[in-house]
């Protein structure tokens, strides 16, 4: 009866199988029937004794964990225990499933269930309720004379658990810190308190105080006083050599940290890429569908005007701020997103000009803070068992205790209400349910510590648990099921499946995390729906390394990064010590990173994930002098981010590159290459985000850049690269991203561009380009941000590019194209940015075209447009630009036009416009430019256009206008 308890369970299975290799003493304890506990024995089997004789020599208990099938006895279960530890022999248990309950001995067995602890001549089987496989254990028989194992056998038992030795050797350096410190603080306090009285006993002395020292109390204040300073000069001593011991005991935590992060970071990045590489073998659509799914529920709440959000650009989030807000929550929001341009003199300029409108599901807000219940009645009893009359708050150890209590009780109800959805949801054997052991008081006292300043309220997963799905599929389906659990109510979601997120913070690892409150309680829990893959590879030391690396600070940005110059003493010292991962020295001189810098990228305690060396003045060669092939070949295990732009140098792409297979993200633009992009660039298979644009490479794409299957972003602009679109772009199947602007590529846009269903961003402007637009980029469902101005494109804009719904820019000014605008682009809702002008496009400007309520900027200009200027463009409040210049327009300007607030360029001349310029036109306060120049306008210019606050160019010539100008605002160019 006492198996099924679940205090003895969750001791059990709390913290996995582990196997137990030692004496029989050092076994798990077991709740006795008779009171007490008995080490080794269940009900009436064998009491294991302290020792057990074979001949002269002596068995040492290993522990056997055994899974056993449904009809298996206690009898089975131990012969298979026997089977398993025959002598030297390590071998993996073998994995068994049942569903049906176990009777023996008239106990009643849970299904999948593993026997527990039961002893009979040194055998020994586990117990355990986990749903799991059976875990990869081992299990032998040690000699006691000698180890019995083989010494390759050996390595191989060490090497397992070397992550985990190497944490808990760590921690328990780290933790012997703390009593050494506080013995120094002691004694300092100390020190203080009596200096301060000697000094006062010193100064009664001399001043002779009466019923001072020296009125009589004590006869000799000359001994008084010595004694006191020798007593002082003793605590300085003891001062000095508890210094000395704090200072050698983290100089021992320092260096054995040191030795150990290196390691432990290569194998932490290794496992990092065994995450990625589990993601990136799902299906995109499921990806996104997941997306989709979990912004539905993450993603809601009203907005503020001024509010920042994030939304996503390809594959990252980049900040924005909220423009308008619409009617109803489910309307779209307009935002100024932030954009960041390279320039010569600064590193990126950033500004908010570009208007987006985006539904709220996909838009990115700070999420309210979630809490804890605040202190309960079990609180205030702890705290005042005596009626004192002092409230509990947050920060105090009874209510760290009543919230471990509450933890305790709600989580067999979580588990309740989880796997009932899962079951409701069908999801079968697909959605597994892994219920962790509670987070111990001493972590949740150092989280709360490290993070929320010691409020406990704020640890929101000491009672959590994990589903475990076989895809990204199933795991929607579970996302869907356990949001919608009875008794739980989702505060908060983190979706880290994103393929926007940075997983660096968490060495790699992802999964969909929920903060739910049972409603009963108010408590809040946590679930984690993660994937089979990931929970393998996590199980499999990446858990021991992340908590290597979360304890020596490897995962807090502010202890392992740094941002500054070279002239930094420190740096260099830093890096040769391997405590710096991210080294950002941007904007340092040349003199400094070769003198300082370059010798310690190259010893061989460096390490770095990232390196960014851009804008260093004075730099002739990256190959020569700064990326050496010595440096990268030191760096190549670990680095992953590499940034060397705008630094004007020469030379070639440096080919040590090509032993930087870990890479991701390579930026080597506005830098001044010899030759073309080198054939090894294929090797960088891991690369993620390629830029090495206005670097002067010339010739043709070689072949082996279509091996970059995971390749997401790829900026070739601004080079001379020449020849027809490379068919190596299509093997780029996971690019969201495509640059190749600028450069004087020639033939077709190619049919297969259609292909490239991840495609996000093309930009093929500037280019020599001739021939149509391909129907096949309508399959492109993905595509935003459409650039093919600049080339000689003919023919008409394929109405299949309707189906691309999410296209905010069309650019495909100065070309050929011919016919009319065509009336689809009003379906495309996402359209803020249209780019028509400098065509040969004829016919009215289409009505559909009021439907795009976000427009920003419509540039029609220099075409063979006829009709009116419509009276609906007053209706498109966001313009900020109107171009409609050089066409054939006739009739009257609209008065409308003025209500275009937001209206900072109207261009309308060379046409043949008649009337007067309407008065509204004095609304425009925003409007910078208004050029009306040869049509046929008549009157007076309006007095109010003397009143434009931004104005700086008007041009009214070749008119039949009134040449009296009202007064306008120093700085304007006039023409008249």
């Amino acid at each position: 009866e006492r198996w099924g308890r679940d205090s003895f369970l969750r001791g059990m299975i709390g913290e996995g199988v582990q196997p137990v290799v030692g004496q029989p003493d050092a076994m798990p304890l077991l709740p006795s029937t008779t009171g007490g506990s008995r080490r080794g024995q269940v009900g009436n089997t064998h009491q294991t004794n302290n020792t057990h004789s074979v001949g002269a020599r002596r068995k040492v208990l290993v522990s056997v964990p055994v899974w056993v099938t449904g009809t298996d006895t206690v009898t089975d279960a131990i012969a298979k225990a026997h089977a398993a530890t025959a002598p030297t022999a390590i071998t993996p248990a073998a994995e068994h499933t049942s569903s049906t309950l176990m009777t023996t001995c008239g106990r009643t067995l849970p299904p999948h269930g593993l026997l527990s602890n039961i002893c009979e001549d040194g055998a020994t089987v586990v117990l355990s309720r986990s749903t799991e496989s059976c875990p990869k254990v081992w299990s032998g028989v040690a000699d006691g004379a000698h180890s019995g194992i083989a010494p390759t056998t050996a390595l191989e038992m060490a090497s397992h658990d070397l992550d985990e030795v190497t944490l808990q050797h760590l921690v328990a350096l780290k933790e012997a810190l703390g009593p050494k410190f506080i013995a120094v603080e002691d004694t300092r306090t100390q020190i203080e308190i009596r200096t301060e009285l000697f000094q006062r006993t010193k100064a009664r002395i001399v001043l002779g105080e009466n019923g001072g020292v020296a009125g009589g109390r004590i006869a000799d204040t000359t001994n008084f006083t010595t004694k006191m300073a020798v007593d002082l000069e003793a605590l300085k001593a003891v001062l000095t050599v508890r210094q000395a011991e704090f200072a050698r005991a983290v100089g021992v935590y320092r260096a054995t940290a040191r030795r150990e992060v290196r390691r432990t970071a290569i194998a932490m990045q290794r496992k990092g890429a065994e995450f990625l590489a589990i993601l990136e073998a799902q299906p995109t659509v499921d990806i996104d569908e997941l997306t989709a799914a979990v912004e539905t529920v993450a993603n809601t709440g009203q907005l503020t005007v001024g509010e920042t959000v994030r939304i996503v650009r390809g594959d990252t989030f980049v900040a924005a701020v909220v423009a308008a807000v619409p009617d109803a929550i489910d309307g779209g929001y307009r935002l100024r997103v932030q954009t960041e341009e390279l320039t010569i003199t600064l590193p990126y300029t950033s500004s908010f000009t570009e208007l987006v409108t985006l539904p709220r599901s996909r838009i990115y807000a700070t999420p309210p803070a979630v809490r804890q219940p605040g202190p309960g009645p079990t609180s205030v009893a702890l705290l005042m068992p005596h009626g004192e009359t002092t409230s509990p708050t947050t920060v105090d150890v009874e209510y760290l205790a009543e919230l471990m209590a509450n933890a305790w009780a709600v989580r067999p109800k979580l588990e309740q209400h989880v796997q009932h959805a899962l079951d409701c949801a069908g999801l079968g054997g697909a959605a597994r349910l892994c219920t962790g052991p509670l987070k111990k008081v001493a972590r949740t006292t150092q989280k709360a510590a490290d993070k929320y300043m010691g409020d406990f309220a704020r640890v929101l997963d000491i009672v959590r648990l994990t589903v475990v799905c076989h895809d990204i599929k199933t795991l929607r389906a579970a996302f869907s099921a356990v949001t919608q659990a009875d008794g739980l109510q989702v505060r908060r979601v983190k979706n880290r499946l994103h393929p926007a997120f940075d997983a660096s913070a968490s060495a790699g690892y992802r999964d969909v995390l929920l903060n739910m409150v049972h409603t009963q309680t108010g408590h809040v829990c946590e679930v984690q729906l993660t994937l089979l893959g990931f929970m393998s590879a996590k199980q499999s030391g990446g858990h021991a390394m992340y908590k290597v690396l979360r304890l020596v600070g490897r995962l807090e940005e502010w202890s392992s990064t740094y941002q500054g110059t070279a002239k930094d003493e420190d740096v260099a010292e830093r890096l040769r010590d391997g405590e710096i991962s991210v080294l950002d020295i941007t904007g340092s001189e040349f003199d400094d990173v070769r003198s300082r810098v370059v010798p310690a990228l190259a010893s061989p305690r460096c390490f770095l994930t990232s390196l960014k060396l851009n804008f260093i003045s004075g730099l002739s060669t990256l190959a020569g002098e700064v990326l050496t092939e010595a440096v990268l070949r030191q760096l190549s295990p670990t680095l992953e981010t590499l940034e060397s732009h705008n630094c004007g140098a020469g030379g070639s792409v440096p080919p040590g590159l090509r032993l930087c297979t870990r890479l991701s993200h390579l930026h080597l633009g506005l830098n001044h290459f010899d030759g073309g992009l080198p054939d090894w660039i294929g090797d960088l298979r891991r690369l993620r985000h390629l830029d090495i644009e206005q670097c002067g490479l010339t010739g043709i794409v070689p072949d082996s850049l279509g091996r970059l299957d995971g390749l997401r972003v790829l900026d070739l602009c601004g080079n001379r690269l020449s020849g027809p679109i490379s068919t190596a772009f299509r093997g780029l199947r996971s690019v969201t991203a495509l640059h190749l602007n600028l450069n004087m590529l020639t033939g077709t846009v190619p049919e297969w561009i259609g292909e490239l269903s991840d495609l996000r961003e093309l930009s093929l402007r500037g280019n020599r380009l001739i021939g149509g637009i391909p129907d096949t980029l309508g399959q492109l469902s993905h595509l935003t941000e459409l650039y093919l101005y600049d080339n000689k494109l003919t023919g008409d804009l394929p109405p299949t590019l309707a189906l691309c719904s999410r296209l905010w820019m069309l650019s495909c000014s100065s070309n050929m194209l011919t016919g009319p605008i065509p009336a689809w682009l009003g379906d495309l809702g996402s359209l803020t940015h249209v780019y028509l002008h400098e065509n040969h496009f004829v016919g009215p400007i289409p009505a559909s075209l009021r439907r795009l309520r976000g427009l920003s900027v419509l540039s029609l200009g220099s075409n063979g447009l006829c009709g009116p200027v419509p009276e609906w463009l007053g209706e498109l409040r966001e313009l900020a630009t109107l171009d409609l210049g050089s066409n054939r327009l006739v009739g009257e300007i609209p008065r409308s036009l003025g209500r275009l607030h937001r209206l900072t360029t109207l261009c309308l001349q060379s046409n043949q416009l008649t009337g007067e310029i309407p008065e509204s036109f004095g609304l425009l306060t925003h409007l910078q430019e208004l050029d009306l120049h040869s049509n046929y306008l008549s009157g007076q210019i309006p007095g109010l256009l003397g009143g434009l606050p931004a104005l700086r160019k008007l041009a009214l010539h070749s008119n039949q206008l009134c040449t009296t100008l009202p007064p306008l605002p120093q700085g304007v160019s006039v023409t008249v």
